[in-house]
């Protein structure tokens, strides 16, 4: 197992602000080299479990999920949404919610 870190968008990224994704590296030297070198990313939690990791992206806020989507769903040159594709992620994101609240 490596060493797991939960990070969230900062505003720099743009749609994607407020999301908290994880990923794992090497070592802790391995993340803070990496990290020294990017600006889109603050740190949530680091040195953690991936149970641990997965419970903090499912704690991403509802509405920082639906841009992110909007944002992964569009045509990068038009800005026209794929509207099947968005409405299926769409769908599922409130979902996921729903049971996130049912629980």
């Amino acid at each position: 197992m490596g060493y797991v870190v939960a990070l969230r968008y900062k505003a720099k990224a743009g749609a994607y602000v407020g999301v908290i994704t994880w990923t794992q590296f090497t070592s802790s030297e391995a993340f803070d080299k990496w990290f020294s070198s990017q600006d889109e990313h603050e740190i949530v939690e680091r040195g953690i479990t991936e149970a641990r990791a997965l419970e903090l992206a499912d704690s991403t806020p509802t509405k920082c999920l639906l841009m992110a989507a909007v944002e992964d769903h569009c045509n990068k040159q038009t800005g026209e949404p794929y509207p099947d594709r968005l409405m299926a992620e769409i769908r599922h994101i409130l979902s996921e919610a729903q049971k996130r609240e049912a629980a």
